[in-house]
């Protein structure tokens, strides 16, 4: 009986509704996809970094471990090579990884993105075009960040790794070497957040 209360919906009305909301959800998706991207990214490079500083501790304990079962034998100042290697190396991907006074991290920026993501999802259309400006910094910041990861993980890493092979310490790994299936850092995109 309600349904004969209602008036019809004309195809002039339908067709209005589509031309004017459809650019709208055409912006969001669009966001929504740079957010995803950015958020796959950002949590690739917090794993590889993560698992990077894990290695490091482990390369630390051992050298701790040979120095306390050999003393003070030759080899020391290998061991304290080694150690200050590691333990530079370990501040950088800690930088890189949390951020520091002069730049943003890869989880503070992670964690941004998400924000952003929901500020889209909301569909609040006065933060709209402050959560693209937001969008629009983080993904610079992340394309900067994972550039210096990148630079680290080709140069520092298999700097480090020769130092502390010196100690008979096991290679640390890079992220192509965590993942059969990474990029090379050559062919890494410029955009992390391209869509």
């Amino acid at each position: 009986m309600l349904r004969h209360l209602r008036p019809p919906l004309s195809a002039t009305a339908i067709v209005l509704v589509v031309f004017f909301v459809a650019p709208l959800f055409s912006a969001e998706i669009t966001s929504l996809q740079r957010v995803d991207a950015g958020l796959a990214a950002s949590a690739k490079a917090s794993h590889d970094i993560t698992n990077l500083r894990n290695a490091i501790a482990d390369r630390l304990q051992t050298l701790d471990g040979k120095d306390k079962n050999a003393g003070a034998a030759d080899g020391g100042t290998d061991a304290k090579e080694s150690a200050d290697a590691l333990h530079d190396l370990d501040k950088k991907a800690a930088g890189i990884l949390n951020g520091t006074t002069s730049s943003a991290g890869v989880a503070p920026i992670h964690r941004r993105l998400a924000r952003v993501r929901t500020a889209i999802q909301s569909g609040d259309a006065t933060s709209a075009d402050a959560a693209k400006a937001i969008l629009d910094r983080s993904c610079s910041a992340l394309n900067q960040t994972l550039a210096a990861w990148h630079d680290l993980d080709a140069h520092a890493v298999p700097a480090t790794t020769n130092i502390i092979a010196k100690s008979s310490l096991a290679a640390l790994p890079t992220s192509t070497v965590m993942s059969i299936m990474a990029v090379p850092n050559s062919d890494a995109p410029n955009d992390a957040c391209a869509p």
